[in-house]
């Protein structure tokens, strides 16, 4: 063999291991993190995720979670809402307004949680006044929700249970929502407005968790003195809201 073929076979030779270096190291790194989104979404079947619709300014939406697979996440995303009329935002405001009903629901078509909840997502869905599976009222079908962020998204831990009573504050300054975090049976979802400050919709932007000191759910018209990272919060809850304790009873 002349030196000139054998250093060209050395050369394709240290080229072809380099290369399947390059492409272990890059499996290595990039594997678990693949395998564990697949897992999660292999592990969940399609269902129907009700959700509770809150906010005027802008549509939020609150997963309605149990403790129990596929339900088993807290989920709250802010959304637009279209139809073949265009947006619906100023036709569920209006309703609202019309029937004084604090409680909207949105029907998503059957799908898996950890696919619907991305930045851009969509899915069908209808708008129900009142909770969609206790005698609540179709308002609005055939629409498109898109998910414009989502605020926070997370499977519950089995055993987690917070030691001190911890809410999740999101929307904007002008408009501000808390949503109790949900840990581990029995427990209680429970969204609901609030007034505060100081607040920026810079922190709400991602929710802004803050604890309490007293146990149990927020009581309306009642002043509470919350801690953040961003300092302390005073707080005045809000009229109304939605509480729920059955479905996390166990």
């Amino acid at each position: 063999m002349s030196v000139t073929r054998r250093i060209s076979t050395i050369t394709i030779t240290t080229a072809l291991m380099l290369t399947s270096l390059i492409t272990a190291c890059h499996t290595a790194m990039s594997g678990p993190s693949a395998a564990t989104h697949s897992h999660a979404q292999a592990a969940d079947r399609a269902a129907v995720h009700g959700m509770l619709v809150v906010g005027t300014n802008a549509i939020y939406v609150s997963h309605l979670p149990m403790f129990h697979a596929p339900h088993a996440y807290q989920a709250l995303a802010e959304v637009t809402l279209q139809d073949a009329r265009g947006d619906a935002l100023a036709r569920y405001v209006a309703d609202k307004t019309q029937s004084h009903s604090d409680l909207y629901t949105l029907v998503p078509a059957p799908g898996v949680l950890t696919a619907m909840m991305q930045p851009g997502g969509h899915f069908a869905a209808e708008l129900y006044r009142g909770h969609f599976e206790r005698g609540g009222t179709p308002i609005l079908t055939g629409l498109t929700a898109t998910v414009r962020r989502v605020i926070h998204f997370r499977p519950f831990t089995a055993g987690e249970t917070p030691r001190i009573p911890k809410y999740l504050l999101f929307g904007t300054a002008k408009e501000t929502f808390a949503a109790h975090w949900i840990s581990a049976a029995p427990d209680f979802d429970q969204v609901v407005a609030v007034t505060g400050s100081p607040l920026t919709d810079a922190a709400l932007a991602n929710g802004l968790p803050i604890t309490l000191g007293s146990k149990g759910p927020m009581v309306a018209g009642t002043k509470l003195g919350a801690k953040s990272v961003t300092g302390t919060v005073s707080l005045t809850v809000g009229q109304g809201g939605y509480i729920e304790t059955g479905d996390l009873s166990e």
